[in-house]
């Protein structure tokens, strides 16, 4: 960390400047320990003949998360800081209306992007870049639901709202909008480019989804940089997941009552023991129909 620093309008505190290289370094090192554990995970979970998004839950919540906040911990005692509140000096309130007329396109915006670009640029990459990578540690986020229980089915669909979606989305924003990107605002308009770039390297477990993370990210950062609130990317960022798992879950329960009905049996009789192998077969079409369309991180 260099001497400098930046003062901000919404903190007591001046803030310490971070070179690129230092804001790069921070950026990506919670990505390490998440690809080992979604690594291992994803070994241990092929041989049971469980989906590698189970891996993904389980590497935010035991290596991403616990790593990223271990980081900022250790950051603030650097800075000299006795609160952790005190990290995130961008906390402007804006008026609740904005929230909704910033947000709303720009989310708007980020799903589009990502519901048009994952299954073409991103696809395209991981099938020539990364066809090395073992078919066990592509994160695919509609497949290998084939077979498994409801039980189970229920563990990973609630892990992954929690994990991926609360857990994981706030602390993704606490982290990269909140703590790294004021530190680089000395960088002018390049700060947000560059929080956008590192945001989407995190994302080590799929590496050809990069560009599309980077152009989902970018104008997230730029609305932070120049609202001075990361109330807003929190909003965006965990909004826009709870979105999707929404319109997954709807799109689930939907095909499983149609498929209930095809079949002559009661909607709610269908969760019972002997609907268990349609309920399986709708809920693994609605995850490959929603998810072939989107990544969720």
């Amino acid at each position: 960390m260099t001497a400098a620093t930046v003062d901000s309008p919404y903190t007591t505190a001046a803030v310490p400047r971070l070179s690129v290289g230092q804001a790069v370094g921070l950026q990506i090192l919670p990505g390490v320990p998440a690809l080992v554990v979604f690594l291992a995970a994803a070994a241990l979970f092929a041989n049971r003949g469980l989906p590698v998004i189970l891996a993904l839950y389980v590497a935010i919540l035991v290596g991403e998360v616990p790593a990223t906040w271990a980081v900022m911990v250790w950051q603030a005692k650097r800075e000299g800081r006795s609160d952790l509140a005190s990290l995130f000096p961008w906390r402007r309130r804006l008026p609740r209306w904005q929230y909704l007329a910033i947000g709303l396109p720009l989310a708007i915006v980020s799903l589009l992007i990502m519901g048009s670009l994952q299954t073409t640029v991103a696809e395209s990459l991981r099938t020539s870049l990364f066809a090395w990578v073992p078919q066990w540690a592509v994160l695919d986020m509609a497949g290998g639901f084939e077979g498994i229980s409801r039980n189970t089915l229920l563990t990973i669909w609630i892990l992954g709202l929690v994990s991926a979606t609360l857990l994981g989305g706030a602390t993704q924003e606490l982290f990269a909008r909140g703590f790294l990107l004021p530190r680089t605002a000395h960088l002018g308009h390049g700060a947000p480019v560059l929080n956008a770039a590192a945001f989407a390297v995190l994302h080590l477990v799929s590496p050809w989804s990069w560009p599309v993370f980077f152009l989902v990210s970018l104008p997230w950062a730029f609305a932070v940089f120049r609202t001075r609130s990361i109330q807003l990317g929190l909003v965006g960022h965990v909004g826009m997941l709870v979105i999707m798992w929404l319109g997954m879950t709807a799109m689930l329960f939907r095909l499983t009552a149609e498929d209930n009905l095809a079949h002559g049996k009661d909607s709610c009789a269908g969760w019972g023991r002997a609907g268990v192998a349609d309920r399986e077969s709708s809920a693994s079409e609605a995850f490959r129909r929603f998810g072939r369309r989107s990544t969720i991180r």
